[in-house]
Parts: structure tokens; C-alpha cells; sequence
């Protein structure tokens, strides 16, 4: 497991997600960024709405990046979280993932499959 793209990942996952902070999202995401979650294709501004989205409805509580593999500008990971939804269910998901950054180490692209569907 790559030490350095575990670290990243923790530090985006958090600053982004967990704090759900399209501002944070700068740091880490390219301007041209394009995504993918669960097979629907996102731009940029889809990106922000998902994020936005969990001020409101989700608050992730724990996180672990179970398996991180890197080579040249990839990262392939696999993280367990735990959230708690709009009724305080209390819920567990699993999604793996890979990611390309450009030459500046921000996202470019991502692609994410999840073990559970966030209704919206």
C-alpha cells in the first residue's frame, strides 16, 4: 500500500467529503475534472452538487481506505465509511475507486462504484 497516495486520499476524503466543502474541493480537483459514480457521468458542477448535497443529508462519521494501489499518475482504492442519513440511520457503505491526476497532482478524472445508492 503506497503510504503517500493513502495520505492523499485521507486528506481529500476528509477535506472534501467528510467536511463536505465544494470550497475544499480546489485543492484537490483539476478545473476540467469529469467523474463517474455508480455508471452516471459528472462534470465539474455535478461533482460540487454531490458534495453539496451531503451538508444537508449525510454526515459521515468514520472512514478507512481498507486498499490503496498507485502507480505513475493512478490511484486505485477501496474505502469502508460509515454516515448517518437525514433520520439518523445509521449506514455503511463500501466504494472502490481510481483516480488519474494531472501533472499538478489534482484529480483530472475519477470513477467510483458503491456498494450503496444515495438517493437524492
Amino acid at each position: 500500500m503506497s503510504i503517500i497516495a493513502k495520505r492523499f486520499l485521507e486528506s481529500w476524503f476528509y477535506d472534501v467529503w467528510v467536511l463536505s466543502s465544494v470550497e475544499n474541493m480546489k485543492r484537490y480537483y483539476a478545473t476540467s475534472v469529469t467523474g463517474e459514480f455508480n455508471g452516471e457521468t459528472l462534470s465539474r458542477e455535478e461533482l460540487e452538487k454531490h458534495c453539496a448535497w451531503g451538508k444537508d443529508n449525510e454526515k459521515i462519521t468514520h472512514f478507512e481506505f481498507i486498499d490503496v494501489v498507485s502507480e505513475d499518475n493512478k490511484i486505485a482504492f477501496c474505502i469502508q465509511f460509515q454516515f448517518t442519513d437525514q433520520t439518523n440511520n445509521i449506514k455503511k457503505a463500501e466504494n472502490i475507486g481510481i483516480m488519474h491526476l494531472d501533472p499538478k497532482g489534482k484529480i483530472h478524472s475519477i470513477t467510483v462504484k458503491s456498494s450503496e445508492q444515495f438517493s437524492r
